[in-house]
């Protein structure tokens, strides 16, 4: 590591500090961004699941009513979600998946 005649071991190992502060702020941003990005994309999608009649209401006695998806959704949509909310978003899953949930979900 080569130092100019301006700057001392200290300042580099400052300056070496900050910018290892600052990437590990950067990616707290980028995880905290996706996952906001994920709660509400997953919500808008189980809407038009919803719409589409492809979700449906399980009421419950004593428990909050908890939403029922056809066998295989759920993990596709959990599929889907993940790859359209990463650094390269890839959407086509999440497109084939609506698509998939009838006529009324033209995307």
């Amino acid at each position: 590591m080569g130092y100019s005649a301006f700057q001392s071991r200290s300042e580099l190992t400052r300056s070496e500090r900050s910018a290892a502060a600052t990437a590990r702020a950067a990616r707290a941003a980028r995880e905290f961004l996706h996952t906001a990005l994920r709660d509400g994309l997953r919500s808008l999608t189980l809407l038009v699941l919803a719409d589409a009649g492809q979700a449906r209401r399980e009421p419950s006695s004593g428990e909050p009513a908890r939403l029922s998806l056809p066998h295989g959704v759920q993990d596709g949509l959990t599929a889907a979600l993940g790859a359209a909310v990463t650094d390269t978003p890839d959407t086509a899953p999440l497109c084939t998946l609506l698509r998939c949930a009838g006529p009324s979900t033209a995307v």
